[in-house]
């Protein structure tokens, strides 16, 4: 092949020294596309990667990261299979509006099926592999607010339900028996 001319050099007009491998030299200004080369270890303070380029790691490791800040304010994580996001003692999801996960993605607890997930039709669907149990701090409650209904027929219309209305009544609706039984006691 013909004999091709390199350069590496300061170049005033950036500021920046850098690489050409096919280089043109026109009355000492040295003109081309910046290459490719390769280094062992860099110790630098900054590094600043231009608009549109990408860091590659090969398959190795972002290691000793304090902070991670996007342009504009976002940053996308993509992953093709999984993303693993691994904390010592806690993981923190802090934000000023909103945590998004898509409607018909499931929060998956543990590994035994349990999940959370908000279904197409805007219903919450939440799944325990056994049993489901709500626990409250030292003398809490769980409100449920007046008019809304729990159904015991596996439907939204809800035949079978318990429902408080507006003027204080607790509602046990049933389209069959009612059954009221206590193991010890009486009802008051």
């Amino acid at each position: 092949g013909s004999m091709k001319l390199g350069w590496f050099g300061y170049k005033v007009n950036s500021n920046k020294f850098t690489l050409i491998p096919d280089a043109t030299n026109i009355n000492e200004t040295i003109y081309g596309d910046p290459g490719t080369f390769e280094i062992g270890d860099i110790s630098t303070k900054n590094l600043s990667i231009n608009s549109g380029g990408t860091l590659n790691t090969n398959c190795g490791s972002i290691t000793n990261v304090r902070n991670i800040s996007g342009c504009s304010g976002i940053i996308n994580v993509n992953a093709s299979n999984y993303l693993n996001i691994t904390g010592g003692s806690k993981i923190s999801l802090v934000s000023d509006g909103e945590i998004n996960i898509p409607n018909n993605i499931p929060i998956t607890l543990g590994t035994s099926g349990t999940s959370i997930v908000e279904e197409t039709s805007g219903n919450v669907r939440l799944t325990g592999s056994k049993n489901i149990r709500f626990l409250t701090q030292s003398s809490g409650s769980i409100s449920v607010p007046i008019g809304t209904y729990f159904s015991f027929d596996g439907t939204s219309v809800g035949s079978q339900r318990i429902s408080s209305n507006t003027t204080g009544d607790l509602v046990v609706t049933g389209n069959k028996n009612v059954y009221l039984t206590v193991t010890s006691g009486n009802f008051i």
